[in-house]
């Protein structure tokens, strides 16, 4: 059974002083590399030209698939659509300084090149999501969808999900199973560009927006979020970016899920 309990909260932090993790490169296997290859002529140039990143950390960017956080407490950045680099070429200074100490960054999809998965990787392990701008990008970081577990939670990624604002619980459900065999506990999600976090009884929805094209808007600072997993708890913060920091959404400060055992 899943409760959530909403509250507003003020927050806002600049984190000023923040240095990225040192880079060392990484080597793509020779059947990574030859698979790179064929999808050429799919994938910008730009994808290609720059060799893949990834920093020191307890998880390796090929172990990304069975990893299993088991640590008590985690804390997850939530990104999506950034669209990059036909928006920026490198992401807001503000959305790089709130992903600071995260345990693992999710990218809710529509990278568009693998640029901003590298520069996201300095910080912590990423996991994107294949969205409909991604097609061709071939990297163990992206998939189609994840199912990830982090402490006591299940959370599943995929780009697409059906508006709950739109459509009823059974739809939404229908559709994400085609994708989990067994529902997760929260999906992340993105695509539309809007933020929101949903809940039925038994499974969340989390939005995070986009950090550059906030409601499909013009290039701004947009929004994106975090998820922090302590033990059976799990809280949910979407923060709109500023130019030097980041400030408490209006709407989506702070959802607190708590997963019961009867």
């Amino acid at each position: 059974i899943m409760t959530i309990v909403s509250s507003q909260r003020t927050h806002s932090s600049s984190r000023r002083g923040y240095k990225p993790h040192k880079v060392v490169p990484y080597q793509p296997s020779s059947e990574l590399k030859q698979a790179r290859g064929t999808a050429q002529g799919r994938r910008s140039a730009n994808a290609l030209s720059k060799p893949l990143t990834n920093s020191h950390s307890r998880c390796t960017t090929l172990g990304l698939q069975n990893w299993r956080h088991l640590a008590l407490s985690n804390r997850i950045g939530l990104i999506a659509d950034t669209h990059m680099p036909g928006t920026l070429t490198s992401l807001w200074p503000s959305a790089l300084a709130y992903l600071q100490g995260c345990d693992a960054i999710l990218h809710a999809g529509d990278l568009h090149t693998l640029d901003v998965v590298d520069e996201l990787s300095t910080i912590a392990p990423v996991y994107v999501s294949e969205g409909n701008g991604d097609i061709g990008i071939i990297d163990e970081r992206v998939k189609p969808a994840w199912s990830l577990t982090f402490g006591s939670f299940s959370i599943g990624m995929v780009h697409h999900c059906p508006s709950p604002e739109r459509k009823g619980e059974s739809f939404v459900k229908e559709k994400l199973r085609k994708h989990f065999t067994e529902l997760p506990d929260v999906i992340i999600f993105g695509h539309t560009h809007l933020e929101m976090v949903h809940q039925y009884r038994d499974l969340t929805l989390i939005n995070p927006g986009s950090a550059t094209l906030p409601r499909n808007q013009a290039l701004r600072l947009g929004t994106l979020g975090e998820l922090i997993i302590d033990q059976d708890q799990a809280t949910i913060r979407l923060v709109q970016l500023t130019d030097e920091a980041w400030e408490t959404h209006s709407q989506y400060a702070s959802f607190t899920i708590s997963k019961n055992a009867s």
